[in-house]
């Protein structure tokens, strides 16, 4: 199957899963491709009905192998010199502080300038959406 019916699957998975009585509430767990398959999932559904995530999805929890070996990733070395000079000048709470203040478009396009420089995503309009759907439902969990 290809990318797109993995993610309709998931979304005909927690579609059926709202259906059921016996169901208050969903807690999803994504790690790596699962991942982003959970958030493109949330998309979908926030695109369907934007209450969708308030009612139903409680917590979203995405895991990253990648972020275990960063040191190792070539692409990463990139980024290394400037989270060591954030952690040596103790400067770690005040940008958890900002982040947590940006708008949730600021923090995607942000986050989506990271991806880019690990090489995982393009800079174009059309992957946007995804980083901005992203980046609610972790405000959000």
């Amino acid at each position: 199957p290809s990318l797109r019916d993995q993610v309709s699957l998931v979304v005909a998975v927690l579609q059926e899963l709202r259906q059921l009585p016996s169901v208050s509430e969903i807690i999803l767990v994504g790690h790596s491709f699962g991942a982003w398959l959970a958030s493109s999932a949330i998309e979908i559904l926030d695109a369907e009905d934007s209450r969708w995530q308030t009612h139903w999805i409680r917590q979203v929890h995405l895991f990253c192998p990648v972020l275990e070996a960063f040191a190792s990733i070539p692409r990463a070395q990139k980024l290394r010199p400037r989270v060591l000079w954030v952690r040596r000048l103790g400067l770690a709470l005040v940008l958890r502080i900002f982040a947590s203040l940006l708008p949730a478009s600021a923090s995607a396009a942000l986050l989506r300038r990271v991806w880019w420089l690990r090489g995982k995503t393009t800079l174009g309009d059309e992957e946007l959406p995804f980083f901005l759907a992203l980046v609610t439902h972790i405000k959000a969990g």
